[in-house]
């Protein structure tokens, strides 16, 4: 999503647990047993939704008539995305419907993921295929990408890999361990936070040695004007340098109309925080076996690598928590 800022981006992937919140509410009004269980999903539902309407108001405010299209998209792919884990719930509507097509899929695992790769392929191509005519746009601008870029692209498809094998593993090992809470919720619940703290600081450290070297009298506006033209930035910079600026740029106030903007941006971050960390709170309370199986512990093997921590939360296995008989 390029039109909205890397802050927005990160925190903009904890909304897409606003499904899984919806199923919770509907299992366990099903289910009718611990009313207080319905409490955690219920107000996740309702934070998800205001940081929505705080992420709309946010852009509304600019009046710039051509984000609409875009915060739509936006939105709608986030609903989309929070349909991968409906599994997890198929079973508790008893539903014939949705049980036979979960045991469909469970039969052919590996064929449903090679075809759904196929299809994300596809659909991705075509979305580019399109945009790139309609846009106004040269194919150049596609194929001839700088060698800088290029090698920033490797590394990140690199990263994700690395850390979506890495985290399943390390959290298989967490939960048979039955160390659950402290070595896979709260690193995950806090992912996030680094995310954001990883971005903010470089920026930060940079500005200051700036400031250091240009006076006292140097301001962040202009830090954000010789970032935004490109000034001191020599043709052998570091790409690290490169990345630190490109974020430089997305996080420059310049891009805020006032504080009133960046704050509903904030509380829309906030919001879709808290409501995931609701949403997945069902977890503290799952009960498992000494050496619980892979299998059981988690409904999909696939991991999205842009919102991993969100997917790995979502894709454990969710249980209606039974009143207890004498």
């Amino acid at each position: 999503m390029p039109f909205f800022g890397i802050v927005t981006n990160v925190t903009m992937l904890n909304s897409i647990s606003i499904l899984s919140s919806i199923f919770q509410v509907g299992a366990q009004c099903i289910a009718r047993e611990r009313k207080r269980f319905i409490v955690p999903p219920l107000i996740s539902l309702v934070l998800i939704l205001s940081g929505y309407v705080l992420f709309i108001l946010s852009y509304l405010l600019k009046e710039d008539r051509g984000m609409n299209v875009w915060i739509g998209l936006a939105i709608m792919g986030t609903i989309f995305v929070s349909l991968n884990w409906w599994e997890n719930y198929s079973t508790l509507f008893k539903s014939s419907f949705l049980n036979s097509i979960s045991e469909d899929i469970a039969r052919c695992r590996n064929v449903v993921s090679i075809l759904s790769s196929l299809v994300r392929i596809m659909v991705t191509a075509a979305v580019v295929g399109a945009y790139i005519p309609l846009s106004g746009r040269v194919w150049s601008s596609v194929t001839s990408v700088p060698g800088d870029v290029k090698l920033v692209i490797l590394i990140l498809v690199a990263v994700q890999i690395v850390s979506s094998a890495l985290c399943h593993w390390f959290v298989v090992v967490a939960c048979k361990m039955h160390a659950m809470r402290r070595s896979f919720l709260l690193p995950m619940y806090l992912a996030s936070l680094g995310v954001l703290a990883a971005f903010v600081a470089p920026v930060i450290i940079f500005f200051q040695n700036s400031s250091d070297s240009r006076g006292a009298n140097y301001t962040i506006t202009e830090y954000c004007n010789d970032i935004t033209y490109g000034r001191g930035l020599s043709g052998d910079t570091f790409w690290f340098e490169r990345l630190v600026r490109d974020i430089t740029h997305t996080l420059c106030p310049q891009h805020m109309t006032d504080l009133t903007e960046m704050g509903l941006l904030g509380g829309s971050a906030l919001c879709w925080w808290l409501g995931w960390m609701l949403c997945t709170m069902h977890i503290w309370f799952l009960q498992l076996q000494r050496i619980e199986r892979t299998q059981n512990l988690f409904v999909r093997r696939m991991y999205e690598g842009p919102f991993l921590e969100q997917s790995m939360l979502l894709n454990t296995r969710f249980e209606i928590q039974r009143k207890k008989t004498m």
